[in-house]
């Protein structure tokens, strides 16, 4: 048994059932885990593992034999070259390091002279950091990840700054030592900056615009847009660009080629000693910054550079397990790479080996064209491998980087940064905190291919399956869409949802944005989603409102609408018992999105709501107006619960509805009615106007020949007898009379649907079921009321069902799932994951569902 306990592997299968023709398009995995710092790479031959980033580069070069000069026609973006890297591959003898590294770079402007000596090349701009006179350390360098950036030997300059001074020592903290102390105080602004430079050697003929950089330690710390000066150099000239770059070997190859695969690995000598985290001795730090991963002998896992003390010494994160005389240093800046699923179809996670688990990671599955661009020429995504498709990564002061695609990606054309993606979200509990698996498919963001997990135990029993229904006659990715655009046709608010064209991807529409994606563009602000919720927004913000809820530190709330500065907020004050007589300490205002506090004031109210942002994600200063000194949960958490509770109902349509009044209320009764599953969503889906997230609804209860779109939590349904004996009411208490046996027990769950009379449908807890086909709820006396004998339809366990007994699937509807929260216990969830996984879960199937036929 795999789970829990994590005694066996974790195997996750890639499977292709789209039809989509491997000629024109190709499948691709790319997996990371920014919290373990790991990769999925290659394990075998047609499988993949999650293993530590790689600890060098590989690039192709140009080498000679006899000759300890090697030339690469240009690197790979986000690789570097360091000064002392080990070299390896074919004509190049053991021991073999980097002496000297030059390149080639074209510049903005002519020279106006020959260069043929120092020439300083801007490596970044410090704007935040304090020099004080007499001092030789700079304190308070912001943003934090950047002194990342900064290396031993740097030539810095900036008011107070002396000339020739250079940096001695980078960290700990945000803050640098210089060689030189500053002549005058100093804090470094826009207008004032601090400027961090390389001192190279370079040489170019008067009138051209090519130069040559030597003395260069690391390759990537030369980048294209860098302001360069020196003797020759016009002022404000920058590098355009980056050729070629030859690389010094410290012994000449034996033997030549064209395109020669060579390994760079960084790997030091040093002292080290057990239970301490100075390391001295090193060859050199011109290579190395803070946050950058460190291996070796007694080194634990996830430790990094916290210090570089000299040019010859470091300090680690971490303490020494075991002394050691050497160290490497895996590259701080690379590329996740991509994989076609026709060769590596499998990748695996062994608790038992990787005993710390596997935390914060994500799974990208890709559909890639192939006539897809190498390279994204996208604004802020140019230069990023598209084709096939890789993640850029950096190391920082902050840990492990991923540059990831925009979700979802908003264009199928090839200025998009990245191919069409779905994601799936795995996390490992540690060895020691049972190994147990969670995982879900994330359609968050909206619908761009079918992808389903199917759950399954060491002997192949299927365990359950999330995400679309795989195999199911008629569920493929054409039919979804046409089921789409038959639910919002054109002229419906929700129509522009399906974007790009209808031939862009193999004859069909690229997918279906969530409308917080699409109101995310401001071209579409005056559209019809985007003063979709003003009349609720007024009602709920100014009206007679009284909501009574729970918060995450298990308090009650209670807001009522305020005017605070102009703005309508609802002021929720917090009570430390039932009966609301005890306040806890806590005061807050949660403004409306039609007059958001100051922070928020750019945003429309139609963009927040469907995206859970702005207000709905606010813990500023003008939310917080009272806090709790002593609290078992941060007020700032509370709030921001209290938000995620009210976006939820406002999406879900129930923030108007439940619980009014004063008379008869309860400490906490609007929440445990908002919690309710069988209350969400009451508009029918054809009530395009309704102040309810219509997508949402759509990804839950949408049909294809019968069959959801998304897979039921529930099992198999059970026929509810005809009318007039198949569904009776005394007093509040509901019979329903079923032709076979129901499976049903008292308190478990069930979603009603499809009875004639529609006030019997929604989900439910049974309270009793005395015979094997009868069974009991119990429904509100306002509802009770309009009930009728009446019967057919059918009752499934274990499922969720929205007030016209519309089954809901699993499957995200907006960025807050759609677990209910502070509701009754048992009650049926429905959002697209498992959390965490069935017991037994040994192997998860990836499964890329039917593409279907293209449309004509």
């Amino acid at each position: 048994m795999a789970s829990p306990g994590g005694n066996t592997p974790y195997t996750f299968n890639l499977t292709d059932q789209s039809g989509l023709d491997s000629s024109d398009y190709s499948l691709r995995v790319l997996g990371f885990s920014v919290a373990s710092n790991l990769l999925l790479l290659p394990e075998g031959t047609s499988s993949l593992g999650w293993a530590p980033l790689p600890d060098g580069a590989t690039v192709q070069a140009s080498v000679v034999q006899g000759s300890a000069t090697v030339t690469l026609a240009s690197l790979p973006p986000f690789t570097d070259i360091i000064l002392g890297d080990q070299v390896t591959g074919d004509g190049i003898p053991a021991g073999a390091t980097v002496t000297g590294i030059s390149m080639a770079v074209t510049l903005s402007n002519s020279l106006t002279a020959a260069v043929a000596g120092s020439v300083e090349v801007v490596a970044m701009t410090m704007v935040g950091g304090t020099a004080t006179q007499g001092s030789n350390t700079i304190t308070g360098l912001v943003p934090p990840p950047s002194v990342s950036g900064l290396r031993v030997g740097q030539v810095v300059s900036g008011q107070g700054i002396p000339a020739g001074a250079t940096v001695a020592q980078v960290g700990p903290g945000a803050q640098v030592m210089l060689t030189q102390p500053a002549t005058a105080g100093a804090v470094y602004t826009g207008t004032n900056p601090l400027l961090f430079s390389l001192s190279l050697q370079g040489s170019g003929a008067a009138g051209g615009t090519s130069l040559t950089l030597s003395a260069v330690t690391s390759a990537a710390q030369v980048a294209v847009n860098a302001l360069i000066s020196g003797g020759g150099i016009p002022a404000n000239t920058t590098i355009t660009g980056i050729g070629s770059l030859q690389i010094t070997l410290s012994v000449p190859a034996t033997s030549g080629g064209s395109a020669v695969a060579l390994g760079f690995t960084q790997a030091q000598s040093c002292t080290l000693t057990a239970g301490g985290n100075a390391v001295s001795g090193l060859g050199s730090t011109a290579g190395l910054g803070v946050g950058f991963p460190v291996q070796g002998t007694g080194i634990p896992g996830g430790t990094t550079i916290a210090a570089v003390a000299s040019a010859t010494s470091i300090v680690l994160s971490n303490s020494a397990s075991a002394g050691g005389t050497s160290l490497i240093f895996p590259r701080a800046t690379g590329v996740v790479p991509s994989f076609d699923i026709s060769q590596y179809d499998t990748f695996v996670f062994d608790p038992t080996v990787q005993t710390a688990g596997l935390n914060g990671a994500r799974v990208y599955l890709f559909v890639v064209p192939k006539s897809w661009p190498a390279v994204a020429t996208q604004s802020g995504f140019a230069g990023y491998p598209t084709n096939p498709p890789g993640f850029p990564y950096a190391w920082s002061a902050t840990g492990f980087g991923v540059m990831q695609a925009n979700t979802p990606p908003n264009t199928p054309d090839t200025t998009s940064s990245y191919p069409p993606f779905s994601i799936v979200e795995p996390t490992i509990d540690a060895l020691g905190a049972g190994g147990g698996l969670h995982i879900d498919v994330q359609t968050v963001d909206g619908f761009t291919f079918a992808l389903t997990l199917n759950l399954a135990d060491a002997n192949g029993n299927q365990l359950g399956q999330v995400g679309q229904p795989v195999p199911a006659q008629g569920v493929n990715r054409v039919a979804i869409i046409a089921a789409f655009q038959a639910a919002f046709p054109s002229g419906n608010p929700y129509a522009p949802l399906l974007y790009g064209g209808p031939n862009d991807i193999d004859g069909q529409y690229p997918g279906i944005l969530n409308p917080g994606a699409y109101l995310a563009a401001g071209a579409n602000a005056g559209s019809a989603l985007a003063t979709m919720w003003t009349a609720a927004l007024t009602t709920l913000y100014t009206g007679s409102t009284l909501l009574n809820m729970i918060g995450d530190d298990s308090n009650y709330y209670q807001g009522i609408p305020q005017v605070v500065s102009g703005s309508n907020v609802l002021q929720f004050t917090g009570y430390s018992d039932a009966k609301m007589t005890q306040t806890n300490g806590n005061v807050f205002n949660l403004y409306s999105p039609l007059t958001p506090d100051p922070p928020n004031a750019g945003l429309g109210a139609g963009f927040q709501v469907f995206a859970n942002a702005g207000v709905y994600a606010d813990s500023s200063a003008y939310v917080l107006v009272q806090t709790n000194t002593n609290p078992n949960v941060s007020p700032a958490k509370v709030a921001l619960g209290l938000q995620r509770d009210l976006v939820s109902a406002l999406n879900r349509g129930i923030a108007l509805t439940g619980p009014s009044g004063t008379a008869g209320r309860t400490a906490g009764d609007t929440s445990a009615y908002w919690g309710m599953e069988g209350n969400w969503y009451p508009a029918a889906m054809s009530d395009s106007s309704a102040p309810q997230n219509q997508f949402s609804l759509f990804m839950h209860t949408a049909q294809v020949s019968g069959v959801l779109v998304f897979t039921s939590p529930g099992g198999t349904p059970a026929a509810i007898a005809a009318s007039p004996n198949g569904a009776t009411v005394s007093g509040t208490t509901v019979t329903i009379t079923t032709t076979g046996a129901h499976g049903l027990a008292t308190n478990n769950w069930v979603a009603i649907q499809n009875v004639a009379c529609a006030g019997y449908n929604g989900t439910f807890q049974v309270t009793g079921a005395p015979t094997s086909t009868t069974f009991t709820y119990t429904v509100p006396s306002g509802i009770a009321s309009t009930l009728t004998p009446s019967g057919s339809g059918s009752a499934t366990g274990g499922a969720a069902a929205t007030p016209q007994g519309a089954l809901m699937g699993q499957a995200y509807g907006f960025a807050y799932d759609e677990s209910p929260v502070h509701s009754a216990s048992g009650q049926p969830n429905v959002p697209s994951k498992y959390d965490p996984a069935p017991a037994g879960t040994a192997t998860v199937d990836i499964v890329f569902g039917p593409w279907g036929t293209a449309a004509t």
